[in-house]
């Protein structure tokens, strides 16, 4: 058992906790996949050995009394953070896809990982919607600049939130202080933006932006000049659901034509 790496385990909600023997023993542990139901998972990590792991993929089964708690999600990141000082890579996730009940603002829940974390990826499809700052993004890029992939899951649709959202100044950001990002997605505040306001050049490489916020319709232009101002090759994705008036598809056209424009 000493010379197992990888590790790949499914505990159902009916049954009871079950353990392979000498789990203590995986002393060489670096990759670990758990599916778990939520009322298990504590109670797993204090007789997981985590010295040596640097991939976790958590998947909950979410029960009902657990259902969009924030309490809960604390719990476990703050055992990650403890007991995970060689993770670069952490994926936080839900079995049944439900949209996030609950909306979490800042980085408060995420901070253990901040303290021995070294990351490269980190996506988190949880049942909350992390909400962070453009201040946010400027930590978590002093903290991780190794970054390759982020993804914040969560869709915000509303006004609302104006404000209190990443905007094109976390864009900005990223493109200066995480140059091997490949794939980014977070809920973001695009509106408000004019021509009048000049593009920050910064031609970064990143792939792939998945835009669950905030637009609407008379910022498409300027949106479109920033990103590709930032980002020259990006392709961009957007939320399955959208009302009548959405304006993302043309976000998406026009940010086409910038790039290929001649």
């Amino acid at each position: 058992m000493d010379s197992l790496q990888e590790l790949s385990l499914s505990l159902w909600k009916n049954s009871a906790l079950s353990l392979p023997a000498g789990i203590q023993t995986f002393r060489n542990l670096q990759s670990l996949s758990l599916e778990i139901p939520s009322n298990s998972v504590l109670s797993f990590f204090k007789a997981c050995c985590f010295n040596t792991l640097r991939i976790l993929v958590l998947s909950l089964q979410i029960t009902e009394s657990h259902r969009g708690s924030l309490e809960l999600w604390q719990e476990i990141v703050g055992s990650v953070g403890r007991r995970g000082n060689k993770l670069c890579e952490i994926s936080f996730s839900h079995v049944v896809q439900r949209e996030p009940s609950t909306a979490v603002m800042g980085i408060s829940y995420l901070r253990p990982l901040f303290d021995n974390c070294r990351l490269r990826k980190l996506i988190v499809d949880n049942d909350l919607i992390s909400l962070w700052s453009d201040n946010d993004i400027l930590h978590m890029i002093s903290v991780w600049p190794d970054l390759q992939i982020l993804r914040l899951v969560g869709y915000v649709q509303t006004a609302s939130y104006h404000g209190r959202l990443a905007t094109v100044e976390a864009l900005k950001y990223v493109a200066k202080g995480l140059p091997q990002l490949q794939r980014l997605e977070m809920p973001i505040d695009l509106s408000h933006l004019s021509l009048d306001i000049p593009c920050t050049r910064a031609s970064h490489n990143l792939n792939y932006l998945h835009v669950g916020g905030i637009i609407t319709g008379r910022d498409l232009i300027p949106i479109a000049h920033h990103l590709h101002a930032l980002f020259p090759t990006v392709s961009l994705s957007f939320p399955k659901r959208f009302s009548a008036n959405d304006y993302r598809r043309n976000l998406e056209r026009l940010l086409y034509l910038c790039q290929n424009a001649r």
